[in-house]
């Protein structure tokens, strides 16, 4: 086995991977398109999506806030066959990050997904999640830091009332 396939054991191993299923709280369902409904962002206005080369259903939104233009934010949204496909993009963004151990969003207060991750501060400016089989990662990526919670609340109630 290569050192890139130990890594990533060594990774699932440190973040409880193979309990991921256990947290799906929509268990069996699966999308097969999702677009985020924008208008429930109201204090944002979408300035452009980009499509992700080499990818099936995987866009990134980025908005500007109305009243700050030094404060956006990009929607990174990846739907995939599987749940499990989903925990795999998901484990592949943790092995991006360079902190040894990143909090869940649930030990930050942010209550989203079926699994999820975020920084290290008390200002959250960066989530990544998945709800079933959708990948979802929101960043705040103007020049003044934003907390994303509120966005990653809104964008999660909205693919759960797009699954059921």
């Amino acid at each position: 086995m290569d050192s890139n396939n130990e890594f990533l054991k060594a990774l699932k191993a440190d973040y409880n991977y193979q309990n991921w299923h256990k947290k799906i709280k929509i268990p069996n369902k699966v999308l097969k398109r999702y677009l985020p409904d924008h208008s429930l962002i109201s204090d944002f206005i979408l300035e452009k999506r980009r499509a992700i080369p080499d990818a099936n259903h995987r866009f990134i939104d980025y908005f500007q806030h109305k009243n700050d233009k030094d404060i956006r934010v990009a929607i990174s949204i990846s739907l995939f066959s599987t749940i499990e496909e989903a925990h795999d993009g998901l484990i592949h963004i943790l092995c991006n990050c360079s902190a040894p151990n990143i909090p869940t969003g649930k030990e930050k207060g942010i209550d989203v997904g079926d699994i999820s991750f975020c920084g290290l501060h008390d200002i959250q400016t960066a989530i990544f999640y998945t709800r079933n089989n959708v990948l979802i990662k929101i960043e705040s990526v103007g020049r003044k830091d934003y907390p994303i919670n509120r966005i990653a609340e809104i964008i999660d109630k909205d693919i759960i009332n797009n699954i059921k």
